[in-house]
């Protein structure tokens, strides 16, 4: 698997992940789910973000490898 193809499927199952919890969110409204928000999602979320960005630097990181070793 690529750097890129392992970013787009980061991205894409934190968005799942996203919009599974706002579906949840919508019937599920107590302390809770506060506390399961603040504790695992938020920080969870903020993660993917820096893995994210970790993995577009990667990419280009070996992009620029590549040509210069082309």
């Amino acid at each position: 698997m690529s750097v890129n193809d392992a970013h787009a499927r980061l991205i894409k199952a934190g968005r799942e992940l996203l919009l599974q919890w706002n579906d949840l969110r919508g019937g599920w409204q107590d302390e809770a789910a506060e506390y399961f928000g603040s504790t695992y999602i938020e920080p969870l979320e903020n993660e993917l973000r820096k893995s994210a960005m970790a993995l577009e630097q990667l990419a280009a990181l070996s992009a620029k490898i590549k040509s210069q070793c082309s």
